[in-house]
């Protein structure tokens, strides 16, 4: 699927009421401050319980008194560190019970992090789930998908960010833009969603 940043997307998602939240149902996101903060806000109002996962302390302040609900864990964590990853994830599930949608936007510069987060829960619970993998345009799905050992307890999706193409001149997206274009493959629970568009390459900021 691609998610194509619009004007019209975005009102209906806005005027949509998002509903009861899940009942039971457990979150945790990687990253999930800056260009995903609105992301975790989603997440904590629909979820039972999330944990937020961030390596900026401020940001995490930030949402913590944006916040009143009991229903919030946040996580000041270097991804670099693959034992203290393992420890947290370990931990969580031990505490909060197994999680049914794990989010991950870990930096290039911490590849080993991704596998760690995705074989430390494949380990700690029994129970399914779904991972949603965050990557970037330059990224390549099938070698990313390939050092996964994927199995039948999870269902695997991957979000690729692209670029918007306006009036023959090419931009990143907005962090606003990034936000509505996961929740919207959190929901659709598609395979792949490409949001924006990744080609042409020499069309990339």
């Amino acid at each position: 699927m691609i998610y194509i940043p619009d004007l019209k997307l975005r009102n209906d998602l806005e005027s949509k009421k998002i509903g009861e939240r899940v009942t039971m149902q457990k979150a945790i996101i990687f990253g999930g401050t800056g260009m995903l903060a609105d992301v975790s806000r989603w997440l904590i109002k629909n979820y039972s319980h999330t944990s937020v996962v961030a390596r900026d302390v401020e940001r995490l302040k930030l949402l913590n008194n944006e916040q009143p609900e009991n229903n919030l864990k946040l996580v000041s964590l270097d991804y670099k560190n693959v034992e203290a990853v393992q420890e947290l994830i370990k931990n969580t599930i031990k505490i909060h019970g197994p999680m049914d949608t794990v989010i991950a936007w870990v930096h290039s510069d911490a590849p080993h992090s991704v596998i760690a987060i995705f074989n430390e829960i494949t380990d700690n619970q029994t129970e399914s789930f779904h991972f949603f993998h965050i990557i970037g345009s330059g990224d390549h799905l099938k070698s990313i998908q390939s050092a996964l050992s994927v199995s039948n307890q999870c269902l695997y999706h991957q979000i690729q960010l692209g670029f918007v193409v306006e009036d023959q001149k090419s931009r990143w997206l907005t962090h606003k833009e990034i936000s509505e274009g996961v929740i919207s493959a959190i929901k659709r629970k598609e395979e792949k969603t490409v949001i924006g568009q990744v080609e042409p390459r020499e069309m990339r900021p």
